[in-house]
This record gives C-alpha cells, sequence and structure tokens, in this order.
C-alpha cells in the first residue's frame, strides 16, 4: 500500500496540469528524470518507446495511473535486467572468484548500510580502515574512484557513486596497483583474523 501511494504522488508529481493523464510533454520529463540513461541511451531508446507504446493501451498517447504503473515496473525491470548485466561483466573482467565477489558483496553492503552505492567518503572510510590514507592517497583514491564510477552501462545511478560492479572494478584497480601497500595490508589482516 506504502508503495502505491509513493507511485501516485511520482504520478501526481508529473501530472503537471493536473489532469489525471501525463501527457506526451509530462511523458518526456518524467523519462527523463526518472530514467536518464535509458532517455539517452541509442541501444535502450528503442526498447524504451517500445514499452511505452505498450503501457499506453487505450492509445492516447498520454498515460493514465494504470499505465504509469506498467510503465514503471516495465522500466524497473529493464534496470534489473541491466544491473545483472553489468555485474556478470564486473566478475567476468576482475576475475575475482565467487568467494571473492561475495566477500566484496559483504563489505559493500556493510560499507553502504544496504543503499545499493558506496560514496566517495564511505569507500575511503572503509580504505582508511585497512591501510592509513594522507592526503595524497586521498586524492588518489577520489579520482581512481571517479574513473571507474563513469561505468554506468546504461544502469541508473549516480554517476558520483559505486554500485556494486563498480565497487568490484575499484577494488581490482586498487589491488592490481596495490594501492597504499593495501596487498599486504589485507593479507596481514586475513592472518591476524
Amino acid at each position: 500500500a506504502a508503495e502505491v501511494e509513493e507511485m501516485r504522488e511520482t504520478f501526481r508529481r508529473f501530472d503537471f496540469d493536473s489532469s489525471g493523464d501525463i501527457s506526451n510533454k509530462e511523458l518526456i520529463c518524467l523519462i527523463e528524470t526518472m530514467f536518464p540513461e535509458m532517455a539517452h541511451d541509442r541501444d535502450l531508446r528503442p526498447k524504451l518507446l517500445e514499452i511505452m507504446s505498450e503501457v499506453d493501451t487505450d492509445k492516447s498517447g498520454s498515460l493514465d495511473f494504470s499505465d504509469f504503473l506498467r510503465l514503471m515496473k516495465q522500466c524497473r525491470d529493464l534496470q534489473d535486467g541491466e544491473r545483472v548485466q553489468k555485474e556478470s561483466v564486473a566478475v567476468a573482467e576482475t576475475g575475482f572468484t565467487a568467494y571473492e565477489v561475495n566477500d566484496f558483496r559483504e563489505l559493500f553492503l556493510a560499507c553502504g548500510r544496504g543503499r545499493g552505492e558506496l560514496t566517495l567518503q564511505d569507500v575511503t572510510k572503509m580504505i582508511n580502515q585497512i591501510t592509513p590514507l594522507g592526503d595524497k592517497y586521498k586524492a588518489q583514491l577520489a579520482q581512481i574512484f571517479r574513473s571507474v564510477t563513469k561505468r554506468q552501462m546504461r544502469v541508473e545511478g549516480d554517476k558520483d557513486e559505486a554500485d556494486f560492479p563498480e565497487f568490484l572494478w575499484l577494488m581490482r584497480k586498487l589491488l592490481d596497483q596495490n594501492f597504499a601497500n593495501i596487498q599486504e595490508k589485507t593479507k596481514a589482516a586475513a592472518g591476524a583474523g
């Protein structure tokens, strides 16, 4: 019930003229606000147009609340598929074992407090617990973090935060570069634990 009420509030927010329908112009604003990656990705855009056509059951060119709910569900389903694909690519590219991916997922969830994305501050705090970071290393970490979080891969999310696949790429980079002697520090911590 709370989720439907939240959706109703979102619907009202984009029904600028309070007509009870989201018209074509209002729909463009809704898509660009709620799903900016989909709206501007040339590979996803045809799929988005297909979804919009499917959910407009009366072919009026505008969406009533039922059409809107179908649109949101289908767009989220498409995004979920893109997220799964992104994670699969990250696991393959990083070469981490299933055990390592699981350990990194636990670390990611603990650091992000269940938010689904980590900020640079979250990552800095985590790395600082493994190996102390001075200003030089914090600046380098920020640069590496930003290079990794650019890889949205058609998945909605904040470009200044890392989702789980981006976190895996970040950890691979940090380990490969032995950033701030992280390899030795993690081995020492594992041996002590």
